[in-house]
């Protein structure tokens, strides 16, 4: 009877465990990636929700509106910061960010 090394100890385990590692980098970058997905729909359908108000400004439908597309947006420039893209000012241009939105969103702390 012969024994051999579990393939974790060997040689074989290096490149093994290199794959399993790039496996799990991959893992986290999709996982990345479709959380950033997921904030962006979600600030897309708050300030969708916002835009199509027309209650009167001060109105406390309005003002939730506000509060949910400010957070949404918010959460989602959060999350690409995470994942490394800082340039916030192109994204409030590419959404059309209302500045309401933009105004509220700074004084979010949670």
């Amino acid at each position: 009877m012969s024994l051999r090394l579990p393939t974790s100890l060997g040689d074989a385990g290096r490149d093994s465990s290199s794959a399993r590692h790039n496996a799990f980098e991959a893992e986290v970058l999709a996982e990345k990636a479709a959380a950033l997905g997921r904030a962006g729909r979600q600030a897309d359908a708050a300030l969708a929700a916002f835009r199509a108000c027309e209650a009167p400004a001060g109105s406390a439908k309005r003002e939730a509106l506000l509060d949910s597309a400010a957070e949404r947006f918010w959460a989602f420039l959060v999350q690409r910061e995470l994942c490394g893209l800082h340039d916030r000012a192109q994204v409030i241009v590419d959404f059309d960010v209302p500045l309401e939105v933009v105004n509220r969103g700074g004084a979010i702390r949670r």
